[in-house]
């Protein structure tokens, strides 16, 4: 099955991804700059590329289960919007406390989109090609029940890969995305611009 036969959804799909991380990324270059210029005390800068990532971790695993009850077209509309609408409040915010507001819709939306995208796949391709289309090759998935999912946590060796997945985002989220170009443009007197090239060297 080649790339022509897939349906037109996936390259939307793949192309709203990429937006979705593009921006992200970018953002992480001057969000810290930005912060600190709303709050001088650099108390709550942190709180500002940390509320994507809080508000994203803790919205994914319920996101699938929401998906299976509204259907996946409709999380993955919304979580296309509330990350627009996050986007746009971050761009617009006047305050630190907006800023962070903004950040963690912008988390909401991206965590609700990629998790109703990941579902749509695996409806969209059969197990023969779906781990060409989305690198794995698991059976169609089906309703899973709330508790099913939360006995997973009881898992030891999954709890662990949590843990790594978590330490992590943690470092990309709080050092990369925060220390890193504050240190780029208040020590080293590096412009914002050339930051942006660095950060988006990750995308």
């Amino acid at each position: 099955m080649g790339l022509r036969s897939y349906p037109r959804i996936y390259f939307e799909l793949m192309f709203a991804g990429f937006t979705l991380i593009v921006g992200m990324s970018l953002s992480s270059a001057f969000l810290p700059l930005f912060a600190r210029e709303l709050d001088p005390s650099e108390v709550l800068v942190g709180v500002v590329s940390s509320a994507w990532f809080v508000s994203r971790i803790f919205t994914e695993l319920p996101s699938g289960i929401l998906a299976d009850w509204f259907g996946r077209r409709r999380l993955l509309v919304g979580g296309l919007a509330l990350a627009a609408g996050g986007a746009l409040l971050c761009s617009a915010a006047g305050s630190i406390h907006l800023l962070i507001a903004g950040r963690a819709i912008w988390g909401l939306g991206t965590a609700l989109y990629f998790m109703s995208s990941t579902a749509l796949m695996f409806d969209l391709f059969e197990p023969s090609v779906r781990g060409r289309a989305l690198g794995t090759t698991r059976n169609r998935a089906s309703k899973i029940p709330a508790t099913d999912v939360l006995n997973v946590l009881k898992s030891w060796s999954l709890t662990a890969l949590y843990f790594d997945s978590f330490s992590r985002m943690l470092v990309m989220n709080g050092l990369i995305s925060t220390v890193f170009p504050l240190f780029l443009n208040l020590e080293l007197n590096i412009s914002v611009e050339f930051i942006g090239l660095v950060m988006s060297l990750r995308t």
